[in-house]
């Protein structure tokens, strides 16, 4: 049985974006930057297997809940 903590990590790692978006909808919903027991985020499996819609969802949902200045891609950097 899967840790409900880690459900978005999980989402996020096989590139679920139908899955990531019900979670977020959750109250009080994950935060895409929360660590998993490997202190990994969700946001670092999207971006690691390349799931970019995966990214830039969760990449918005968590600038809506950060406190100072969003985060940025670095420059150069693309997706594909």
């Amino acid at each position: 049985m899967m840790n409900d903590e880690y459900e978005i990590h999980a989402a996020a790692s096989v590139g679920s974006l139908e899955r990531c978006v019900a979670l977020l909808a959750a109250d009080p919903p994950p935060s895409p930057n929360a660590p998993d027991a490997e202190g990994r985020s969700a946001i670092f499996y999207a971006q690691l297997l390349q799931h970019i819609s995966v990214v830039e969802l969760l990449e918005r949902r968590d600038h809506h809940h950060v406190v100072g200045p969003p985060h940025r891609r670095p420059e150069g950097r693309r997706w594909h």
